[in-house]
């Protein structure tokens, strides 16, 4: 039997767009990334909520990937590099992690709403421990594409639980389905805590609907507690 990915799904619904969609997409990360704007975007449509106050969104409603092509674009990896070496700036790194988090809840609070302008601010990081495959070179390397992968995971009365996935992606022209396969490098849990725009108390959040689960780690708790 295969072995299984470790890591959030991809929605089957999932959109994919250019570099020109970034700032959009991540406006947020688009403020602090070279690296996403000349980058390929996806996401997962997310309509607006059907009521004004907090409700329930599908945990897929948050999800977004981002890809820095570090492998094709010499700029990019010049930008991102420690020198004498291939490795990646780590402080630069994070802070694009963080930036990321922010982009994906500010989709699950829905904060562009003008009913209801919230912001986003991070209350907290669980430690990102990143591996290597090859033992070799490091595993956040300019030699492969980077890609960030994050959705939702918990939602609680004003805070919400973002997990990104970070993964190298490996170009194979004779694999199928794109010529690429990916490599779960580790994950990042960060909360982020959601105020009122206007008074900067903390605001209610949406809840997460129940029976999407968004990896098979989140399938397997819940065949456990089926049983």
């Amino acid at each position: 039997m295969a072995a299984r990915h470790p890591g959030l799904r991809v929605p089957s619904n999932v959109l994919c767009g250019t570099h020109e969609d970034v700032p959009r997409v991540f406006p947020v990360l688009a403020d602090v990334s070279a690296g996403a704007l000349r980058g390929t975007p996806r996401w997962a449509p997310a309509p607006a909520p059907d009521t004004p106050g907090p409700s329930r969104r599908a945990p897929s409603a948050s999800w977004l990937e981002i890809t820095y092509p570090f492998s094709s674009d010499a700029t990019l990896r010049y930008i991102y590099m420690m020198p004498g070496g291939d490795r990646l700036r780590a402080g630069r790194f994070l802070e694009e992690l963080d930036a990321f988090s922010a982009d994906v809840s500010m989709r699950h609070a829905d904060t562009f709403n003008p009913d209801r302008p919230l912001l986003v601010v991070t209350a907290a990081h669980d430690g990102l421990s990143v591996f290597g495959g090859d033992g070799v070179s490091s595993p956040l390397s300019a030699q492969h594409d980077l890609r960030l992968r994050g959705a939702v995971v918990s939602a609680g009365t004003s805070s919400m639980e973002v997990r990104t996935d970070v993964l190298r992606v490996l170009r194979d022209p004779g694999r199928p389905g794109g010529g690429e396969r990916e490599e779960h490098l580790g994950s990042c849990y960060t909360v982020m805590v959601t105020l009122d725009k206007r008074t900067l108390g903390k605001a209610a959040v949406h809840g997460l609907q129940a029976g999407e689960p968004l990896s098979d780690d989140d399938e397997r708790a819940a065949a456990q507690r089926a049983t």
